[in-house]
């Protein structure tokens, strides 16, 4: 009687490992496919020059919704405490309509520049759109990276979850618009949510315009010396 041929336990471990490595493959595959996609689309929207982008931030229990309107090289964000800011590529200010004041915008000043419509303000919220190429590379190949599909207000979305700086991100991206519909970020203070409704093409002149500034003050940031606006723009 023939014995039988005894089974290699390596060549199954070999397949295993095969197999799993086949499966990584096509994971990054997968990513690369649709973080590309996603990044081609941003570049078409913002090149469209113009959106509207209304933001509710959600840290903890407070709430705060700010809307920002962009065209052509404008733009103004207004916060929901009657305090905006606006714009042109060449002047950055912050305006209070409850105190009537008008104050210079240092853009080096990360906190000053925050919430700033500017042509690719959006894009923040796109996942991984601002990083270098060596970091797209090492997002794209950690086995914490996740991409996925789900939908927001019955919206379908690319759903992406990664690792950075060591707090887990969370982003719905539409599948229709490429525009960011979600996201959540973690640190150390708790959790930040992020809820959006952007639309393009749909800002208009009278949206991005500056205010009537008489009886308005302005104050120089860096001097706290205050005038009358009217002075200070008479040739504006």
């Amino acid at each position: 009687m023939e014995q039988k041929s005894k089974k290699n336990p390596f060549k199954m471990i070999k397949r295993i490992i095969l197999i799993i490595l086949a499966l990584y493959i096509i994971s990054v595959i997968h990513k690369y496919c649709v973080f590309n996609k996603i990044h081609s689309e941003t570049n078409k929207n913002i090149s469209k020059d113009n959106y509207t982008m209304t933001i509710e931030t959600k840290i903890n229990d407070t709430t705060v919704k700010t809307t920002s309107y962009y065209r052509n090289g404008r733009g103004k964000s207004i916060a929901s405490n009657g305090v905006f800011k606006w714009n042109n590529q060449k002047y950055f200010f912050i305006v209070d309509e409850n105190s009537k004041t008008i104050s210079d915008i240092d853009m080096s000043n990360i906190n000053e520049a925050a919430g700033m419509a500017t042509k690719t303000t959006f894009a923040n919220f796109v996942p991984g759109y601002h990083y270098t190429l060596s970091k797209i590379i090492k997002t794209i190949l950690s086995p914490k990276t996740f991409v996925g599909y789900s939908k927001v207000d019955g919206e379908k979305c690319y759903y992406l979850k990664y690792v950075e700086d060591g707090n887990k991100r969370e982003y719905w991206i539409s599948k229709k618009t490429y525009a960011p519909k979600k996201a959540s970020m973690y640190i150390s203070k708790g959790k930040i949510e992020y809820s959006f409704d952007i639309s393009f093409l749909n800002t208009s002149v009278e949206d991005i315009e500056f205010i009537d500034i008489t009886g308005y003050t302005f104050i120089d940031s860096k001097t706290g010396e205050k005038k009358k606006a009217e002075e200070i723009f008479k040739d504006e």
